[in-house]
């Protein structure tokens, strides 16, 4: 409360400073107007001449917290930052965290196959891609998912594979495929061999 006249003050004097409509959006979400703090920031926005992903994850959360928060106006505003910046890793994990809590299941699978196209380390994607597919019930597929994921673990440096978010990463792949094997989901073709990281 006591911020918010001295941000009004230095608006009415720049009103073309992008970042004096951030901070005020930032007040007024501290002060619980999350709407209205999210269209702050879309004002900021459409002012900044570079504005930064943080920008749009942050309008977006502001949406979220709405009490008549919708799931489809979050997704566009994430969608609309992806459309000036890229497909920004930050913005396309929060979105696929939407996907996934809604039960889109395929627009989550769609956005981490966009997010493999731009990212040089696939194996989060890959696993979190065989996660989602053993929710809609193609457990084949979900199978080569985890498989493809240790085979990028496996392709790493030691500096990288050696590490424990990736031991955790690999042990929750291998996790989920021993889970599905005792499932019945893990039977290979007559004459398959079995790769090298389940052996």
């Amino acid at each position: 409360d006591k911020a918010r006249p001295f941000v009004d003050r230095y608006l009415e004097r720049e009103p073309g400073e992008a970042e004096g409509w951030f901070l005020r959006g930032d007040v007024l979400n501290a002060l619980g107007r999350h709407e209205a703090g999210a269209s702050e920031y879309a004002e900021g926005l459409r002012r900044a001449r570079n504005p930064r992903p943080e920008h749009y994850l942050r309008r977006a959360r502001f949406l979220a917290s709405a009490p008549s928060a919708d799931t489809a106006r979050v997704l566009a505003a994430l969608d609309e930052g992806m459309a000036r910046l890229g497909p920004v890793i930050s913005l396309l994990d929060y979105a696929i965290h939407l996907e996934i809590e809604r039960k889109h299941y395929e627009g989550a699978l769609a956005r981490i196959a966009k997010a493999m196209e731009f990212s040089p380390r696939r194996e989060t994607w890959l696993v979190r891609q065989g996660d989602i597919l053993v929710k809609t019930g193609r457990v084949k597929d979900a199978i080569a998912s985890y498989r493809a994921a240790l085979e990028a673990i496996e392709d790493l440096p030691p500096r990288y594979r050696e590490t424990v978010p990736i031991e955790k990463l690999e042990r929750a792949a291998r996790q989920s495929l021993e889970t599905l094997a005792a499932a019945g989901g893990g039977t290979r073709s007559p004459g398959e061999s079995e790769p090298s990281q389940l052996r």
